[in-house]
């Protein structure tokens, strides 16, 4: 048991030196900052908390990750983050988030109110599964609503091209 305590100790050593050693080799001031240049095996660069995760949990595995991807590394290359969805960015925009259950509800006071536009701009943003609950709910009132219809249209049209 004292032996095993003294190696780990020697690794968490060890660590910390091969840690200020990557540091100076690619000029970063902070050592999480080692993680943009250590791959998952994603492709993506390593978190930052997986990074100080490894460092307790698993000090040997991210000794060897310093050492093969900085420290042995000729150049070592600074890899890109992680990519993500991009969302609409525009300030002429207002984000109001509304329960789905209160969707149709809106759309039909904006109806009845005499803005068709308003409508269908909200209406776009609704699930098929949604509009098919809509369209079997307009079926049973013996009523027709052809903006809804071509939302339905619209939506279904979508997914065939996504499962193509």
């Amino acid at each position: 048991m004292a032996v095993a305590t003294e190696v780990r100790k020697g690794i968490r050593q060890e660590l910390e030196e091969a840690i200020t050693a990557a540091s100076k080799k690619v000029n970063v001031k902070k050592e999480t900052d080692l993680c943009h240049y250590i791959p998952t095996k994603h492709g993506d660069r390593l978190h930052h908390l997986a990074f100080k995760r490894m460092k307790l949990a698993q000090p040997d595995g991210l000794l060897q990750l310093l050492r093969t991807h900085i420290i042995e590394n000729s150049k070592p290359s600074l890899l890109p983050p992680k990519q993500r969805s991009r969302e609409i960015v525009d300030e002429g925009l207002v984000k109001v988030k509304l329960p789905k259950s209160q969707v149709p509800l809106l759309i039909s006071i904006l109806k009845k109110s005499g803005n068709p536009e308003l409508a269908s701009l909200i209406s776009s943003h609704q699930t098929l599964p949604v509009i098919q609950r809509q369209i079997i709910s307009m079926i049973r009132h013996k009523a027709v609503d052809q903006e809804l219809w071509n939302t339905y249209v619209r939506l279904v049209e979508e997914e065939k091209a996504k499962s193509k």
